[in-house]
């Protein structure tokens, strides 16, 4: 141990008397120039001053400890003057553990703790004890970002039961199990909405509360046990629209099974029971001469049983106009033929009201198609210039 200079002691002079000064001695400054060495203990106004001392144990970088009153050092732990590694000898980060079992453990009692334990393949687990839970509290996001683009949730046991799978285009949700996925809100109790059921391979709805597209109007909802109701201001079906596995034959814009009392469209199909009923509406631009395809198409084997006219504006047109409606596909006879349901309107102003065959507008009753037909509105030698129909035609399917 050095002190620092002066003079009064030759830097060689070994001291070994004690001293016995008094009076004006006392509190008298020495200096020493040089090294003190100090046999046994050294003490300040009768406490001992300093510790042990002795050699630095181990090998370099090792973290001294004291082993029973001797300094000692551990290739367990070692610092090298940034890092400090636990169970490794050259730590690569600020600080690094190693070991093959548990290699953090955080506790607040001897039953309160967290631990984090990384395996082989870089497999990191981090555990609660006791039912502690793991709680992640983030000032901003919270990122899940995994290599794999898989994330999976396990049960108790530890088996896979629910799995996100995210891939480059298309991202899928897996439950592992024989059982549904069910969904539940509510606060102060949460209670069942819906259910993907594993069993039927089906989705289901566990109130009775609709089922909602795009806005509150259109919905599709079971108010009661074994009945299912459709709601929208329009119905469009794109295809084939089928009821007890019989097909409703009428092209999708012109089917409306909602209001029969209703025209949305140029021409809509009302299936009603046995009896089916194609409605067209015709007017504006179908009242130029020439044929109109309108948007009705009658079905093969349609068997024909009345055909009614229904002017609810009076029709206005020159002095000869006439018009028809007829199909363009024939009816089974010796010599097969379109139907030609009515020819009328003579020219002038046809009165408002319904006509059938006895007002004798010449209707046509009976007939059936022997192949799918599409109905034509014909206008001849002058347009209509005012007035509003409804043409109702009456059909029921043979064989």
């Amino acid at each position: 141990m050095g002190f620092g200079g002066g003079s009064g002691f030759s830097p060689s002079r070994t001291i070994v008397e004690a001293s016995t000064k008094t009076g004006n001695d006392v509190g008298q400054k020495h200096q020493f120039t040089g090294s003190v060495d100090i046999t046994g203990d050294l003490n300040l106004n009768g406490a001992p001053v300093g510790g042990g001392g002795g050699t630095p144990g181990g090998a370099t970088t090792q973290v001294q400890y004291n082993n029973a009153g001797s300094f000692a050092g551990s290739a367990n732990l070692v610092f090298d003057g940034t890092n400090l590694g636990i169970g490794v000898t050259d730590p690569d980060s600020a600080l690094e553990v190693l070991s093959t079992t548990t290699q953090q453990k955080w506790s607040y009692d001897a039953d309160s703790f967290a631990t984090l334990t990384v395996a082989d393949d870089s497999v990191t687990t981090l555990a609660s004890g006791e039912s502690g839970n793991i709680v992640i509290d983030a000032a901003g996001d919270i990122f899940l970002e995994a290599d794999g683009g898989q994330i999976y949730m396990g049960d108790p046991g530890g088996a896979t039961k629910l799995k996100f799978d995210v891939q480059a285009t298309t991202a899928y949700i897996d439950l592992n199990q024989d059982a549904p996925l069910i969904f539940r809100l509510g606060l102060g109790g949460v209670s069942e909405i819906a259910r993907f059921d594993q069993a039927t391979d089906s989705f289901r709805l566990a109130t009775d509360s609709p089922v909602q597209f795009r806005d509150t109007a259109t919905s599709i909802h079971s108010p009661s046990a074994n009945v299912l109701t459709l709601t929208g201001p329009t119905v469009d079906v794109a295809g084939t629209f089928s009821l007890n596995s019989a097909n409703v034959t009428s092209t999708a814009p012109e089917l409306n099974l909602l209001d029969a009392s209703v025209v949305t469209a140029p021409s809509e199909g009302i299936w009603t029971g046995v009896e089916r009923v194609a409605v067209i509406n015709i007017s504006g631009s179908q009242y130029d001469v020439g044929p109109h395809v309108l948007g009705v198409t009658l079905p093969d084997k349609a068997i024909l049983t009345n055909a009614t006219l229904d002017v609810f504006q009076g029709l206005v047109g020159g002095a000869g106009s006439t018009i028809s409606l007829t199909t363009t596909g024939n009816v089974h006879s010796s010599v097969p033929a379109p139907i030609d349901f009515f020819q009328s309107f003579g020219g002038g102003a046809q009165p408002i009201g319904i006509f059938g065959s006895e007002e004798g507008v010449g209707l046509y009753s009976g007939g059936k198609l022997n192949g799918a037909s599409t109905l034509t509105f014909t206008v001849a030698v002058d347009p209509l210039t005012a007035g509003g129909m409804n043409v109702y035609v009456h059909y029921i399917m043979g064989t």
